[in-house]
């Protein structure tokens, strides 16, 4: 049997063809800073970078192996991961981080999605060994700005000051339940059942009149969600056309004006994250829609003036959807610190 070896040329062009796949796979290489030495970072033209690599092919073809070696401490500095085959996908490069993928996810999806990258933030949840999804609510709850959260406790101990552990206790219980038997009338006055409607919520009912009159095609009211691939959860108050435009409507309760959307505070974020997991899991398909494009936020008063209606065109809805994505991946990080 014999053997034919390749050639000092041939060996050459063997080590140039790889460089040049290597280049297009992953781009120039750029020298990263280490522990051990720190230096500046040169980014050359391709031109270059073939030019060099040519000449050191050349230069090495009789030591095959050092060559080799030099190229994969290359690799392995340039991509921090050994990379054994050139066909390596970009769901290998963002390995490190799955939280990324949370990020790139839209709003209103493409038909399909990279299961693949989100199976890595799968891998990632499960490791943290949920016994249920959070649900927005706690996200926003756990996630909210240091100034919020000062604001919320500065509220409370202003109440407490002037009303009394007690009372201020028995208030709050009392606005929860005004904001219970509120959700339930309008709830059943959209399905066209009766009302019972509590004596001492007369101003919520008169207040959300108006807005009421505006509904039309009602497709669902009060029912749960989950978002896929995000792995959030969480309950809409209702899906319904408003002027003849499909949104989904959150009903909230305030004894404060609120007449700009910025004034109720993560309420656009919360729909915003009901508007994704609607898009994106089933419940629309089943209705035969296509997607959700608009959210609607209706402040409804106490005092029986007309409610203030937040209508959320898609480009808001986006805008907040945006900033739902941020609360989320901080949620997940804290998280992985507590485990």
């Amino acid at each position: 049997m014999t053997r034919t070896y390749a050639t000092k040329s041939e060996k050459a062009k063997i080590v140039l063809k790889w460089n040049k796949e290597n280049l297009q796979l992953f781009g120039p290489i750029v020298k990263k800073q280490t522990a051990r030495k720190s230096q500046d970072v040169n980014v050359t033209s391709e031109q270059e970078i073939l030019n060099k690599e040519e000449n050191n092919a050349v230069s090495s073809a009789n030591n095959q192996k050092s060559t080799s070696s030099r190229m994969t401490n290359k690799l392995e500095t340039t991509t921090e991961l050994q990379i054994t085959d050139k066909n390596v996908t970009c769901t290998e490069f963002i390995a490190d981080d799955p939280l990324k993928i949370i990020s790139q996810s839209p709003l209103f999806p493409e038909p399909e999605v990279d299961l693949a990258q989100h199976q890595l933030l799968k891998d990632y949840v499960e490791k943290l060994s949920l016994t249920t999804l959070p649900a927005v609510n706690l996200i926003l709850n756990k996630t909210q700005s240091w100034e919020n959260a000062a604001a919320l406790e500065k509220w409370k101990k202003k109440m407490i000051q002037k009303m009394g552990e007690e009372r201020f206790q028995k208030y709050q219980q009392d606005t929860l339940l005004k904001g219970i038997n509120t959700h339930d009338c309008i709830r059943n006055q959209l399905l066209g059942q009766n009302i019972d409607l509590m004596a001492e919520n007369e101003g919520h009912w008169k207040s959300v009149q108006h807005v009421l009159t505006e509904i039309g095609q009602v497709v669902d009211q009060e029912q749960d969600v989950i978002h896929p691939e995000l792995f959030y959860k969480g309950k809409f108050d209702c899906i319904a056309a408003y002027r003849n435009t499909l949104c989904v409507i959150e009903w909230k309760t305030s004894s404060k004006k609120r007449p700009l959307l910025s004034n109720t505070y993560d309420n656009p974020i919360q729909l915003a994250a009901y508007l994704g997991a609607i898009n994106r899991s089933h419940f629309l398909s089943s209705k035969g829609i296509d997607k959700l494009s608009n959210a609607m936020v209706v402040v409804i008063y106490p005092g029986g003036e007309p409610a203030t209606v937040h209508f959320m065109n898609s480009a808001t809805c986006q805008h907040y959807w945006e900033c739902w994505l941020e609360r989320l991946k901080k949620y997940w990080t804290m998280k992985a610190q507590e485990t």
